[in-house]
C-alpha cells in the first residue's frame, strides 16, 4: 500500500521535471518511491536507475524495493537489475566518481540519499 502523503504529493506534482521527498527517517519515502517507480515502469516499458551514493546503501535500497513490490532483483554484469513482465528494468547503481556515470540514460532516475550524492554525478 502507498502511503497517501507521498502519493498525493507526487500525484500533484506529476509534471514536475524534478521532485524532493523529504520527511524524517523511517517516514516511508524510499518504500513509496520504490512503488511508485515500479507502477510507472508496469504501465510503460521504461528504464529507471535507481542511484545510490554507495554499495552499502545500494544494498539496502534493493532489500527495501524486494519488500516494497516483491519483486525479484538479479545480479548482473552491469549491476543489479529488476526486469519486470513488460520489459521494463529498473536498475540498482552506485557511482564513486562522476566519469562512471558517463553515457548512462534512463527514463527516470531516482536518487536515494541525494545529499550523498557527488554533484556531478547528477548533472551527468
Amino acid at each position: 500500500m502507498i502511503l497517501h502523503v507521498y502519493l498525493d504529493f507526487y500525484l500533484s506534482h506529476i509534471k514536475e521535471r524534478y521532485l524532493f521527498f523529504k520527511g524524517g527517517a523511517r517516514s516511508g519515502k524510499t518504500f513509496t518511491i520504490c512503488q511508485i517507480m515500479q507502477a510507472i515502469a508496469i504501465a510503460r516499458k521504461c528504464r529507471v536507475f535507481f542511484l545510490s551514493p554507495d554499495y552499502p546503501r545500494q544494498s539496502d535500497l534493493v532489500e527495501t524495493y524486494i519488500n516494497a513490490t516483491g519483486e525479484n532483483v538479479v545480479g548482473t554484469k552491469d549491476g543489479r537489475v529488476s526486469i519486470l513482465p513488460n520489459g521494463s528494468k529498473i536498475w540498482f547503481r552506485s557511482f564513486d566518481e562522476y566519469s562512471k556515470a558517463k553515457g548512462k540514460e534512463a527514463d527516470f532516475m531516482f536518487f536515494n540519499e541525494a545529499n550523498d550524492i557527488e554533484f556531478l554525478v547528477v548533472k551527468r
